[in-house]
């Protein structure tokens, strides 16, 4: 375990790390989608959202209808409170892979708290 005054320093190397790994990915010929989707889940893992979702926009307009990319915008609108547009963003991921569990997870979440919104 670190000593308490390192920590803040790990975290940086930590961010520095992940954000070269990410880097990295994204000059991969042929998977520029993918990299660019797990950029996106890393700028929304360290609180950075709007960062996120242009990460996943970035996907969105070669292929608008990208289950991955309309999830994790999804999941990234959820996260901001926009629980309208998180519930369109699954139903464009479910309309291109309907199995897709996780997006009907995802909706049924952002439905419930949408009502709850509406209920304030």
């Amino acid at each position: 375990m670190l000593p308490g005054h390192l920590f803040p320093v790990w975290e940086n190397v930590r961010e520095h790390l992940k954000r070269t790994y990410f880097e990295l990915q994204l000059q991969l010929q042929g998977r520029e989608d993918m990299a660019l989707i797990n950029a996106g889940i890393l700028s929304a893992d360290l609180g950075n959202l709007d960062e996120a979702v242009a990460f996943f926009d970035r996907v969105l307009e070669k292929t608008p209808n990208h289950p991955g990319a309309c999830f994790t915008k999804g999941l990234a609108y959820y996260q901001m409170g926009k629980f309208k547009e998180a519930i369109e963003l699954f139903d464009r991921a479910l309309e291109a892979a309907p199995n897709f569990q996780e997006a009907q997870q995802a909706r049924r979440m952002a439905a419930i708290a949408l009502s709850g919104k509406k209920g304030e």
